[in-house]
């Protein structure tokens, strides 16, 4: 009996450890991100982004993530936000499709996004305003919302149900 008291205390000592890493990783990985912000697109005398296309912020959540190109999980795992293959450019008129892990420093509160919420895309050379006007559910499958759009932002990040995933609708504001 005693051992197992032991193991039992053991085992919850080694969650607990397990949890601090993870929300210690997510804060450090908030904090980098928001040190390159600062640094490369917040001052003008970095012309060099690297592979940073510039980022993303939203206002209502105070959120900011950089944005590199691709939604593979090299990108995604990393708490980037992706920007996806079939988008048009950052700067482009086309529809921009952005995608992000729904996890809190990222993506996760784009579920309680309202109608009329403010998105910005940003780096040096552009400063881009987007108004929600729509959300959905969708499956993964169904591609057309992916349709031709102009001066469009679609924010795409998993949902709880398997094969769904959550999509907001933004149109710039010009």
């Amino acid at each position: 009996m005693k051992n197992v008291r032991i193991i039992s205390i053991f085992i919850v000592i080694i969650c607990f450890l397990i949890l601090l890493y993870f929300r210690f990783t997510e804060q450090y990985s908030i904090i980098a991100q928001n040190r390159i912000i600062d640094n490369i697109f917040q001052f003008d005398y970095h012309e060099d982004y690297g592979d940073y296309l510039g980022y993303i912020y939203i206002p209502r959540f105070d959120i900011k993530r950089l944005i590199k190109s691709g939604t593979d999980s090299s990108i995604l795992d990393d708490g980037y936000v992706g920007l996806h293959e079939m988008s048009d450019s950052l700067y482009g008129s086309h529809l921009i499709i952005l995608a992000g892990h729904n996890i809190s420093s990222v993506f996760s509160k784009l579920h309680y996004l309202s109608i009329g919420d403010d998105v910005f895309i940003k780096n040096n050379d552009i400063n881009r305003k987007f108004i929600v006007y729509d959300s959905i559910v969708a499956s993964e499958y169904d591609m057309k919302y992916f349709d031709n759009r102009d001066n469009e932002l679609l924010l795409i990040t998993c949902t709880d149900k398997r094969g769904y995933r959550l999509l907001v609708f933004l149109r710039e504001v010009l």
